[in-house]
């Protein structure tokens, strides 16, 4: 196996002329956002950018002030950790139904057969778990527990209650 000397040398030589192109195209890239940067458009648009931040600004402090944003703000999280606590009560009282009917398929509040899909996964290392009184996914399977009521929905119960 012997080195072709001629190749050697244009491989050389295509190496120094892709150096001195990758340095053209720099040089011309920088010219063109030179240009750009002095166009009178580019400059409007920089205000306008600039009065853009500004109102983001106020907009931020108006929306923090808003007593009723912010009342809306608490509630939408009380409602979304109370879906999040039903969903996972219904995913509980699925797993459950599974074993103990051996089916898997069950007719929702509008009678349409719907069809159960059991899956499971581990959170991350630290992270935060929702409710600890509640059961992981393989304690259903082999000692069957009770799942506590929420104390969401027992006050909902008693507010409709008294209506």
């Amino acid at each position: 196996m012997s080195v072709d000397l001629a190749q050697l040398q244009r491989i050389h030589s295509l190496e120094g002329e892709i150096a001195a192109a990758e340095l053209e195209l720099r040089a011309v890239k920088e010219r063109r956002t030179e240009l750009i940067t002095e166009l009178p458009e580019f400059k409007d648009l920089e205000n306008v950018r600039g009065m853009l931040r500004t109102a983001e600004v106020k907009l931020k402090l108006a929306i923090r002030d808003d007593r009723e944003l912010n009342a809306l703000y608490e509630q939408r999280g009380e409602v979304s950790y109370h879906l999040h606590d039903l969903r996972d009560m219904l995913s509980h009282h699925l797993v459950a139904y599974h074993p103990d009917t051996g089916r898997d398929v069950v007719k929702d509040s509008s009678a349409r057969n719907r069809q159960i899909e059991l899956s499971a996964r581990l959170s991350k290392p630290g992270k935060r778990v929702m409710d600890q009184t509640k059961l992981s996914f393989s304690q259903h399977f082999g000692v069957r527990v009770a799942i506590p009521e929420a104390p969401v929905a027992k006050q909902l119960e008693l507010t409709q209650e008294k209506k």
